[in-house]
């Protein structure tokens, strides 16, 4: 499934493919098992973030794991300070 990224340091978004096809923009059951939209990992649905980069066309974001959103607010950061 394709969606798209914003690349900090591009400033702009770039076509993206996620990494299995659980990933979820919504889900009604807290518990379901998907997977994260960065790193591919299983992980608990109501123990995600939505995503600072990865999102459909129209904005809406993916679910990604803890480390993976601290990851992206570090890289946004980064892009900031430098």
């Amino acid at each position: 499934m394709m969606a798209q990224k914003w690349v900090v340091e591009k400033q702009k978004y770039e076509p993206y493919e996620l990494p299995g096809e659980n990933c979820s923009l919504y889900e009604e059951d807290m518990d379901r098992i998907v997977t994260c939209a960065q790193c591919g990992e299983p992980m608990v649905y109501g123990l995600g973030y939505c995503s600072r980069e990865v999102h459909t066309e129209v904005g809406l974001a993916y679910i990604v794991c803890e480390d993976c959103y601290r990851m992206e607010w570090q890289r946004k950061a980064d892009f900031e300070n430098r």
